[in-house]
């Protein structure tokens, strides 16, 4: 289909991700998806549900029954070898389960004086009882982390890895990462922890757990920066964040200005350009939706007239229409073919309408920023409104934009005040300080120079003055020195 991505993604994906937007596809023959879905997890240790695609598309599944058995008798094999992080793991859920009743008793039981409300207890005793409450919780705990790192060794570090990549590869994503976190805390192998930082973030990707993997981008980020792999890995590397960051940001509503950061970051738009262009359909979305921070529209527009040449849609044409060409016949029409592309993407249908709603309040700002009357009925047609409900809309939008103007309802126009300063004032009041700019800079050098030249006299008089003193001769106080007579030249002797 025309617009999808999705063979695009599956390069920087892998096979359980890539799932995620073969179960989304929409458009495509049913038989076509189906044989991708069994496909893809045929390529993983899901082995019942790959069973079940297999099934469905008339396959033989007697590989996919072995290669179950094999990865079941591995597990046990595994578990058993690690049984020691998983005491540690079933004591720090014990100690979760029993923690809150605990807290809510003390709570319950600590005096504490109000008065209007208001608690009389001070803020560095609340500070002090939080940190023994929470020494006494660790004390508690019946197989602490320091007890672990005892009985641990490379054999059981190495076999931890093994498990918690197979539960991962079997779709055990929860018990998966709760094993990937001990072993990055235990492992001396770099290659490997990063591989489980990867394995962190994915695992609270696939398990839904978005406000978790916000906080697992940082980490990895800065091990990607500090690992020394070459050049290219690093940018590869950060192509792969770049995908997986999508998952995070846009199912993560409150936090997708982080999704901003991340793109306009120097080395990750550096990875865009070179190896994933088709990103900036995602990072103008990001853009256009985070409108409290208008100076990076700017800033995109940059980009996409510089990649225009190797990525472009709807969505990238609708920004280079609006703020490049100011052609709003242009953009209502790039507009219109945007709400198909943002339907049939996975990271995108869920912002449509607000995606839509900002991308309106952007025409409408740039249309009113370059015309001073507005024909209602034109703006509405630009912007693909009901002229009928129309008033509120843009008393609201002007409200929003702090625009100066008002409607006028005789004549079905808004009339636009001025919305910058005039020329003429703009010079006046950059150059208002810089005659008293330029007096303080010449008392500057004046002092600068009297200073030297002071220095420059004392320094001559001193030495003078030390001179004199040698040979025996004192100047006497309160008289000016005098000057040095020039010494007068001895005559050459004359030969006879």
């Amino acid at each position: 289909m025309e617009y999808d991505l999705t063979k695009k993604l599956s390069t920087f994906l892998d096979a359980h991700l890539l799932f995620q937007l073969v179960d989304f596809a929409k458009g495509y023959p049913e038989d076509d998806v189906n044989r991708a879905k069994a496909d893809i997890l045929t390529q993983t240790g899901r082995c019942d549900e790959a069973i079940a695609a297999c099934q469905n598309v008339a396959r033989d599944t007697s590989a996919l029954q072995e290669k179950k058995q094999k990865l079941a008798n591995e597990l046990e094999t595994l578990r058993v070898q690690c049984d020691v992080a998983t005491q540690y793991l079933n004591a720090k859920k014990e100690h979760q389960q029993t923690q809150p009743a605990a807290t809510t008793a003390a709570a319950g039981s600590t005096p504490a004086t109000t008065t209007a409300g208001v608690s009389t207890v001070p803020d560095d005793v609340d500070e002090e009882a939080a940190a023994t409450s929470e020494a006494e919780s660790q004390a508690k705990l019946s197989f602490t982390f320091a007890m672990l790192r005892e009985k641990i060794n490379a054999e059981i570090i190495d076999a931890m890895y093994r498990y918690s990549k197979l539960l991962f590869e079997t779709g055990q994503y929860k018990i998966a990462r709760e094993y990937l976190a001990i072993y990055a805390k235990l492992s001396n192998d770099r290659q490997k922890t990063l591989s489980a930082l990867w394995g962190i973030l994915e695992s609270d990707i696939l398990s839904q757990n978005w406000a978790v993997a916000v906080t697992d981008i940082a980490p990895l980020k800065e091990e990607i920066d500090s690992n020394s792999s070459s050049p290219v890995e690093q940018l590869h590397q950060r192509a792969w964040l770049i995908h997986r960051s999508l998952f995070v940001y846009f199912n993560q509503t409150e936090n997708r200005a982080g999704l901003v950061d991340l793109l306009f970051d120097d080395k990750y738009l550096n990875a865009i350009q070179t190896v994933c262009p088709h990103v900036l359909r995602y990072l103008t979305v990001a853009v256009i939706i985070n409108r409290r921070r208008p100076q990076t529209i700017y800033q995109l527009v940059k980009v996409i007239e510089q990649e225009a040449y190797t990525y472009r849609d709807p969505i990238t044409l609708f920004v280079s229409s609006l703020y490049v060409k100011f052609n709003f016949e242009d953009a209502k029409a790039q507009l219109s073919l945007c709400e198909q592309v943002l339907k049939q993407d996975y990271f995108l249908a869920s912002c449509y309408d607000e995606f839509m709603e900002s991308s309106r309040a952007c025409i409408f700002e740039t249309y009113c920023n370059i015309h001073e009357n507005i024909d209602i009925d034109l703006l509405c047609n630009n912007l693909g409104i009901n002229p009928e409900s129309s008033e509120k809309w843009i008393v609201e939008a002007i409200r929003n934009a702090r625009f100066v103007a008002k409607i006028d309802s005789a004549n079905n126009q808004i009339k636009m005040f001025s919305q910058h300063t005039n020329a003429y004032r703009q010079v006046m009041d950059k150059t208002k300080g810089l005659f008293n700019r330029g007096i303080e800079i010449l008392v500057g050098i004046n002092d600068s120079r009297s200073q030297q030249s002071r220095r420059g006299g004392a320094a001559g008089r001193g030495g003078r003055r030390g001179g004199g003193q040698q040979q025996g001769q004192q100047q006497p106080q309160g008289q000016q020195p005098q000057q040095p007579q020039a010494a007068q030249a001895k005559p050459e002797p004359v030969a006879v």
